[in-house]
């Protein structure tokens, strides 16, 4: 196969993913609403990431990363989401994913780094 016909496959296989996560986030979201009816549902439901927000925000917010670096320090626990890889960007971009780095600390989102 060509290398635009893996292209091809690659943005189908993402985007039938996609609908799988959206209908899955639907009954989580429902779930969490009413678990958290004071969070800012409506920044949540368009997919922004903002200082002070939670790690369970975010992971409702942007999704899941599969990729987390975590350090440990006498002052406490600070987390890197990595949602920018050279893998993922082009499939980020087409789809209007968040594609950056987010900084925890103790939970709490401290940082955001984009590429723009």
């Amino acid at each position: 196969m060509s290398q635009t016909g893996w292209v091809l496959v690659c943005l189908a296989v993402a985007a039938v993913c996609g609908l799988l996560y959206l209908s899955l986030s639907d009954s989580i979201m429902n779930t969490e609403r009413a678990a958290h009816p004071d969070w800012p549902w409506d920044r949540i439901e368009k997919h922004e990431v903002w200082i002070g927000m939670t790690e369970e925000q975010a992971e409702l917010s942007v999704g899941q990363t599969l990729d987390k670096n975590r350090t440990i320090t006498v002052n406490g626990v600070r987390e890197q989401w990595v949602y920018d890889t050279h893998d993922t960007a082009i499939v980020s971009a087409l789809l209007g994913a968040f594609s950056g780095y987010l900084y925890f600390e103790d939970g709490v989102l401290v940082s955001i780094q984009t590429g723009y």
